[in-house]
């Protein structure tokens, strides 16, 4: 990365990001908990339970008019494991944990819309790298990868807030894309931002590598290039279903060689957009929901 003056100085201040706060700690380690394949209801249920918080949100959520129509009243995490069933406790539990990672104090991103897109895009790299059959990607970093393949942008807004609201500002005016007018007012751009700050909390160089690289993939090293290709195409695809970056107005470029590099049938993934898009339609009904 070549940086001026002022890329310079807004890297001095993302160093200040030198450590996952304790609450990305907690959603890693749910997300890898829930992740197991013999998970029971119980056992989420004492997962869950750690968590105050998140706790009180998924009762209020299922006991909210979206669901209790068809429940009745809940009062237990038992219980509403038991009735909502594992998938949906899953993915209201990772949804709801996931916003209260990095909170946007710079009032420059609308957090729903970030989160949205980057759940969005988690579930669908999880689902593209499982259907990959010229490499072996990892689902499970695929979908921390596709979780933070943004954060770069509130860490950005958060160091720079106004001079984010700038590049927002730019970019919104259909003249160039998100990307281009970050390197250009800041000489940085979210995905080198977010890199930078991913690989100060040590999180695995195939995840650093896929974020840093997500919008050009073929740029990412051999042995972590899969990776990259992966979130690329989820990335990408959450941008044609209407759920593309925050702030953003023009798609990205896109990466022919992934679909062949990875073995990808197009068909599958035609699928897995369709699937997809049901899920981002019921998670912006649930982030309304409490």
């Amino acid at each position: 990365m070549s940086m001026g003056s002022i890329g310079e100085k807004i890297a001095l201040r993302l160093r200040a990001f030198n450590e996952l706060p304790v609450r990305g700690k907690h959603f890693l380690e749910t997300h890898r908990l829930i992740a197991e394949p013999d998970i029971d209801a119980a056992g989420i249920a004492r997962i869950i339970e750690k968590d105050p918080w998140l706790s009180a949100k998924i009762l209020a959520a299922v006991n909210s008019v979206y669901y209790s129509g068809r429940y009745g009243e809940i009062s237990g995490l038992k219980q509403a494991v038991a009735r909502l069933g594992l998938d949906e406790v899953k993915r209201i539990s990772l949804a709801f944990s996931v916003m209260n990672i990095f909170p946007d104090e710079s009032g420059v991103i609308n957090s729903r819309d970030f989160w949205l897109h980057s759940i969005g895009a988690a579930m669908m790299t999880r689902s593209i790298a499982e259907c990959a059959i010229a490499v072996k990607v990892d689902a499970d970093a695929a979908y921390v990868a596709g979780l933070f393949h943004d954060a770069g942008m509130l860490f950005l807004a958060q160091c720079c807030p106004e001079a984010y609201r700038a590049v927002r500002e730019t970019a919104a005016g259909y003249s160039e894309s998100l990307l281009v007018a970050e390197k250009k007012l800041m000489d940085i751009d979210h995905a080198e931002a977010g890199g930078m700050v991913l690989e100060q909390w040590k999180l695995p160089e195939v995840v650093v590598s896929a974020v840093r690289n997500h919008h050009e993939p073929d740029c990412a090293a051999v042995p972590v290039r899969p990776l990259a290709q992966v979130v690329h195409l989820a990335d990408f695809s959450c941008s044609l279903l209407g759920a593309g970056e925050p702030g953003d107005t023009l798609p990205q470029g896109f990466s022919h060689g992934a679909f062949h590099d990875l073995g990808v049938d197009p068909e599958s993934i035609q699928q897995i957009i369709a699937r997809t898009e049901e899920e981002i339609e019921r998670t912006k009904i649930l982030f309304h929901v409490v």
